[in-house]
């Protein structure tokens, strides 16, 4: 049990996390260094998701536990915030798609335990969108406040795949070096 948390994978991932963050810290005061790296890691990512889906997918998981609100790497494009964490989505959702498209799967997401209810919170989340779009508030202010349930939709063309493409084990070795990382963080920071 304790080979299988600490395995390979979880060293990886928590190298990944570190050089990252350290990444971000040494960047983020040079705009056009920081703009750079993230651009980097979408090269970087955008390759893993052709050749290695399975990685691709544990580092969304990876960087939606260490990645600060989505703003670890994030660059303004043309007004709009582009943040590492919705690059990492839209790859990684439309690679999980495509996937299922190819393997004429497509049908796997209506056969999903707990469907109706993540249809039924998507469409409250959406309502809350319209909504508050309705109400004069400005549309990107609106996306930014919905852009966080965004991984809810990766859940659905990712659960048909979940165990074949990269094992429960593989994932839990990633949240685990999230939460260790996390913690060696605020450890280091108090």
């Amino acid at each position: 049990m304790f080979q299988k948390l600490f395995g390979r994978t979880f060293v990886y991932a928590f190298s990944i996390m570190l050089a990252t963050s350290l990444l971000s810290a040494a960047t983020v005061f040079t705009p056009v260094a920081y703009a750079a790296a993230l651009w980097f890691l979408v090269v970087v990512m955008a390759a893993l998701v052709v050749w290695r889906l399975d990685i691709a997918v544990l580092a969304v998981f990876g960087e939606l536990i260490v990645g600060s609100q989505g703003h670890l790497f994030a660059t303004h494009v043309h007004g709009f915030t582009l943040s590492i964490r919705l690059v990492f989505f839209l790859l990684v959702f439309t690679a999980l798609t495509i996937r299922l498209i190819r393997q004429k799967r497509i049908r796997d997401i209506a056969k999903q335990p707990g469907r109706w209810w993540l249809c039924a919170l998507i469409m409250i989340i959406l309502g809350g969108a319209a909504y508050g779009i309705a109400r004069g508030n400005a549309v990107a202010d609106v996306f930014f406040d919905a852009n966080g349930f965004l991984f809810l939709g990766l859940t659905l063309v990712l659960a048909p795949q979940l165990r074949e493409l990269i094992g429960l084990d593989r994932l839990a070795q990633v949240l685990l070096a999230g939460i260790f990382f996390l913690g060696l963080q605020a450890a280091m920071i108090l």
